[in-house]
């Protein structure tokens, strides 16, 4: 009895030292890479899956000013755990011209302000538009609208389609894919085509992906099979984006 104590006494005290260790170890948090998340005010922690483009449609900015802000180049290269700043990005694009600024003179001891000439406009060669600029945007599937646009919504900043469970869903404009994927949240399995440095689209609730990021896409050609809302109603979301920000999609589609 003597000897089974004394060998049972130091594990019980070893065990006994070891918990009070581990009960006072802080607990190490674990983030979840694969699931972006907005962990602090203005800044987004990019998650596995996510694109530059998803993220900035995300929170309703440009892309390109999302990439300038975060001294990301022009390839838009981002990786799981990046911390982006998303706060105080303007979505549009507009040209911001310097005003004229005025020299003060001192002339026998009195101020003069003399204003500076704006500099002349020097007129640039436009660059030439893109064969995808001079296409007419098609409809993404042969049915009429069942829910109108609404960019004020947080939730809702396009048109729903009604649809049949497996409908083709076209590309609007021909583009490349520059997302394809179920991680943005109120979208389903979503596609978003960059036709130009200007518009982008997107086409939501859809069944099954046909298309990839990265590929190639014609205007018309099957990208996709239409499926169903978190509604259950059989749908097909789409949107329209300018530099960022929503159009009616029913402006820009054929009567």
């Amino acid at each position: 009895m003597t000897i089974l104590l004394a060998v049972r006494l130091p594990l019980l005290v070893l065990v006994l030292m070891l918990s009070g260790c581990l009960g006072n170890s802080p607990v190490v948090p674990i983030y979840n890479k694969s699931i972006g998340a907005q962990t602090e005010p203005g800044f987004h922690i990019v998650g596995r899956g996510e694109t530059l483009y998803s993220i900035a449609w995300r929170y309703g900015i440009n892309y390109r000013r999302l990439a300038a802000a975060n001294a990301i180049d022009n390839n838009y290269r981002i990786y799981p755990g990046q911390k982006l700043r998303i706060k105080g990005i303007d979505g549009s694009l507009g040209n911001q011209r310097e005003r004229p600024k005025k020299v003060v003179k001192k002339t026998s001891g009195q101020r003069v302000n003399v204003a500076v000439a704006e500099p002349k406009k020097t007129s640039k060669k436009s660059k030439p538009m893109s064969p995808v600029s001079y296409e007419s945007w098609l409809w993404p599937i042969k049915e009429k609208p069942s829910k109108a646009f609404a960019a004020a919504s947080s939730s809702h900043k396009g048109i729903d389609i009604r649809a049949q469970l497996g409908d083709s869903v076209l590309a609007a404009k021909s583009g490349k894919v520059v997302y394809a994927g179920g991680g943005l949240r109120g979208y389903g399995n979503l596609i978003i085509v960059k036709h130009d440095e200007t518009y982008l689209s997107a086409y939501g609730y859809n069944r099954r992906l046909l298309i990839k990021e990265g590929d190639t896409v014609r205007r018309g050609q099957k990208i996709a099979e239409a499926g169903a809302s978190a509604g259950g109603e059989v749908r097909l979301h789409f949107e329209i984006r300018r530099n960022g920000k929503p159009l009616n999609p029913l402006s820009m589609l054929p009567k």
